[in-house]
């Protein structure tokens, strides 16, 4: 069931996500945080692409020091998980640096 729901949840926010309700999106991709971090490991990747989506809303919201730390909470999953060399790891390092470079 609640991978069924997870697949529903996403669709959700990507569709919420297309049509530029970020509000909606936000509240399903906390709804999958919250759910997937009853059931992951808390170092689990899936987490990390969740909070990098959430990163991504407030980011299109222009609220960079929201964005900022989701996305620095990301990567220190990904860090954790993936070696230093891993596209992931050098992505969200770029990602931070680009979300600073926005801030006011």
């Amino acid at each position: 069931m609640s991978d069924h729901f997870s697949v529903s949840d996403d669709t959700c926010r990507r569709i919420y996500k297309c049509l530029g309700q970020y509000d909606q999106a936000l509240e399903y991709l906390n709804l999958s945080l919250e759910i997937s971090k009853k059931s992951l490991h808390p170092q689990h990747p899936e987490i990390a692409i969740t909070l990098e989506n959430i990163s991504l809303a407030y980011e299109r919201k222009d609220e960079m020091s929201e964005a900022l730390f989701y996305i620095t909470q990301a990567a220190t999953i990904f860090r954790h998980s993936l070696p230093p060399t891993h596209s992931r790891v050098i992505e969200i390092e770029q990602s931070i640096q680009h979300i600073s470079s926005k801030q006011k």
